[in-house]
């Protein structure tokens, strides 16, 4: 049977949570489900690729965390159209989803958990998310990770909680042209090992730990690269750290991408050393591409790239440079 869905979320930027939720949307208009994203503020830099997948894409707009008027808004809306599930994602999706179901009723609320930052644990926002998850009518975790530390910070019943892995597709890794790989090796390493990572310059990821842990090993192979994929609020920090380690000619930021199966071809080596991670498609890609992983020992990586034998990588301590 189709279903009139909204799937509610903060904003469309590119990350792992807005990926995601366009890769299920895909799935969902190919089913025959009528879906909408709304998005709560930002640029909706993904609009168009969530329109090409058969979405309407609404901005609601707020202006604040709290705002009782981007609130009115979203309840308009949702009143006019006549959903049967809204499902909200991340912070403000849930917390917006949570309102709208509670003076809605006859909505199905359903709520995806995508991470396990401790932002969830600072006041005022830990009671408020918890008032909002008393209103799903169920809890999809992307990582087992992150199913138990929901059952531990919240009082979710853990029947209304279920995991449900991110998937993806391999085909576009199974499909990269030998002389692509060589062209963005060439672009980004010349001859050299090639250490590459992907991911946002933000906190979350880590990355001066990385680049400090590269300038170690560029001392004993002079001739290794670092690329560094993605864009943030630290790449002036991380840049201004290169030339302090004096190892500037020997990263690149490259921006934002989108051949990212080629460039996970082209790494020799995938690192991410993130404090936390709820899952992290990154290490997914990395394994479709078969490229060995260094990840940080902690939240959801485990669950991810695995231990001992069945490791597609190495586990290292969070913060430890060394490794």
């Amino acid at each position: 049977m189709a279903r009139r869905v909204l799937q509610l979320i903060t904003g469309i930027t590119v990350g792992g949570a807005e990926n995601h939720l366009l890769t299920l949307c895909e799935g969902l208009v190919e089913r025959g489900h009528d879906v909408t994203v709304a998005y709560l503020k930002g640029e909706g830099e993904l609009r168009e690729a969530f329109e090409a997948a058969g979405c309407t894409v609404v901005a609601i707009d707020i202006g604040a965390d709290a705002d009782p008027l981007g609130l009115a808004r979203l309840l308009g809306h949702v009143r006019g159209e006549e959903y049967d599930v809204i499902h909200g994602h991340l912070f403000h999706g849930t917390v917006y989803g949570a309102a709208v179901a509670a003076l809605t009723r006859d909505t199905r609320f359903v709520v995806s958990k995508h991470n396990d930052h401790p932002f969830w644990d600072e006041q005022p926002y830990r009671t408020i998310h918890d008032l909002a998850m008393t209103q799903a009518d169920r809890v999809v975790c992307l990582s087992e990770h992150v199913r138990q530390y929901l059952l531990e910070t919240t009082r979710v019943a853990p029947g209304d909680v279920e995991t449900i892995h991110y998937g993806l597709d391999p085909a576009p890794f199974d499909e990269v042209p030998p002389e692509t790989v060589a062209s963005v090796r060439s672009e980004l390493s010349g001859n050299g090992p090639l250490v590459g990572t992907v991911g946002r310059l933000t906190e979350q990821k880590d990355f001066p730990v990385l680049v400090r842990a590269f300038g170690r090993v560029s001392e004993s192979v002079p001739d290794a690269r670092l690329a560094v994929v993605g864009r943030g609020e630290e790449k002036a920090d991380l840049r201004a750290l290169t030339r302090r380690l004096g190892i500037e000619d020997r990263v690149t930021f490259t921006g934002f991408r989108e051949d990212i199966p080629a460039l996970m071809h082209a790494f020799d080596v995938f690192a991410l050393p993130s404090r936390w991670e709820g899952f992290g498609v990154v290490f997914l890609e990395a394994m479709a591409a078969g490229t060995p992983i260094v990840a940080s020992d902690t939240s959801a990586i485990p669950e991810v790239v695995g231990r001992g034998d069945d490791s597609a990588g190495r586990l290292v301590e969070p913060g430890d440079v060394a490794g």
